[in-house]
């Protein structure tokens, strides 16, 4: 496996001329930049099998983080770190800080795949990568179908990786949206669930047919039990009802050893994730404490 690491640093970056006077213009365009929020890490490019090519992924280690310690930390899974790293390290470092979650150290899955088949085309990407079944089943060339590729790639590649380099502890969340939250779901109905809690919101429950109701209904018949600590949401204007039926089902199943919480938002298909990974993150550690 071969691996290279670079160190990255993103920031959110504002010219103080933005927010100026015209007579002030002059003088405001000499102002320099002001980085107001900063993540600063590791990104590795890991070279899978599994997936035929080269993904990058983004190590974020915690405050006071010692490889020679002994201290061991949860690791948390972002899915599109290419567009939620920074706002996520935000809503995680202030509950970290406040011990509402533990330190931790979080990878980013990033879809903006330098060298592999779909580089720089992150939407085509996703929907490779994500969803466990092609769009439209029925038809030999729609895109889709990859999800148990990427699972493999966390199986068989990442996380033995972590556990060698990093201090990590056997306790794992993943965090998804919109098509991560899909991905997310297929992670969680597995005979083997490589996660103990997830935080999901806006699943694409529609994609294939909806193909995962048919596999959490496949799931379901030989498995009573789903040991995990899951948190999902949806927001308004978007598939709110089919995400909201979805979860009314996982709740009459009864599954044995389910901690399972649901939030309607009343935020849009984008903007809620903020709150529902601020208020996931807070159920699913709360609960490995009762």
């Amino acid at each position: 496996m071969s691996v290279y690491k670079e160190l990255f640093y993103c920031g959110l970056l504002i010219a103080a001329s933005l927010f100026s006077w015209p007579a002030l213009a002059q003088k405001s365009q000499a102002t320099p930049q002001v980085v107001l929020a900063k993540v600063e890490g590791e990104r590795i490019a890991l070279n899978s099998k599994a997936l035929g090519f080269t993904l990058n992924v983004e190590v974020v280690l915690p405050e006071g983080y010692n490889k020679d310690n002994a201290v061991k930390y949860p690791v948390i899974f972002l899915m599109d770190s290419q567009w939620k790293l920074m706002p996520f390290m935000y809503t995680y470092g202030v509950l970290a800080y406040e011990k509402v979650v533990p330190q931790s150290i979080v990878v980013g899955i990033s879809a903006n795949a330098d060298n592999g088949p779909w580089a720089n085309n992150i939407s085509q990407f996703r929907s490779a990568l994500y969803t466990p079944a092609k769009y439209q089943p029925s038809d030999a060339n729609s895109t889709g179908g990859g999800a148990d590729k990427l699972l493999n790639f966390f199986k068989q590649t990442l996380i033995p990786y972590l556990d060698k380099d990093y201090n990590t502890a056997p306790d794992r969340t993943l965090i998804g949206s919109s098509l991560g939250g899909l991905f997310g779901l297929y992670a969680l109905l597995q005979e083997e669930p490589l996660f103990q809690r997830y935080v999901l919101s806006s699943p694409s429950l529609y994609w294939g047919d909806g193909y995962i109701k048919q596999h959490e209904a496949h799931y379901f018949k030989p498995h009573k039990s789903l040991k995990a600590q899951v948190f999902m949401g949806v927001g308004e204007e978007e598939l709110t009802q089919e995400v909201t039926d979805f979860s009314e089902r996982l709740i009459k199943r009864k599954y044995k050893d389910l901690d399972y919480q649901f939030h309607h938002s009343s935020l849009g298909h984008v903007s809620n994730d903020i709150e529902i990974n601020a208020r996931g993150l807070n159920f699913v550690f709360d609960a490995m404490q009762r």
